[in-house]
């Protein structure tokens, strides 16, 4: 079993934000994605033995990834007690995290488990775990 952990205090970005649509329909990355993507790339040199080690380790024939993240989020309440829409969808906030930080072999169709979770807190910030296990066989559950 392997494990990778990643923790930083910065806003996730969600697919919304990352992508800018042209006058002509076609979809391009935002400045905000660009200005992302260069946050994650210096996070991942100060982890990048860890993740090279737990990046060689997966197999695709034999391995598969279970991934959690938490998700700390700023007045993720509004003054009324409701949960505030300008905390993220809570299903689109993961995809650019992954798609900067599995930058090798490891590819996020890997994943076949995947729990997140949001809560209120003082500043933005993130942590991510990866787990490589056995692959499991051919079971089904809904």
């Amino acid at each position: 079993m392997h494990i990778f952990n990643l923790e930083a205090d910065i806003k996730l970005l969600s697919l919304n934000q990352a992508f800018s649509t042209l006058p002509n329909g076609r979809r391009c990355k935002s400045p905000e994605y660009v200005r992302f993507s260069r946050q994650i790339a210096q996070i991942m040199r100060t982890v990048s033995k860890e993740f090279m080690a737990f990046d060689d380790a997966f197999d695709r024939k034999r391995h598969e990834i279970h991934g959690r993240m938490s998700i700390m989020v700023p007045d993720l309440y509004t003054k009324d007690g409701m949960i505030s829409k300008n905390s993220g969808d809570i299903d689109n906030i993961p995809k650019c995290l992954l798609d900067n930080v599995l930058v090798r072999k490891i590819d996020d169709s890997a994943i076949v488990s995947w729990k997140i979770n949001k809560y209120n807190g003082p500043k933005y910030m993130f942590q991510l775990q990866l787990e490589i296990t056995e692959r499991a066989g051919l079971c089904h559950s809904f």
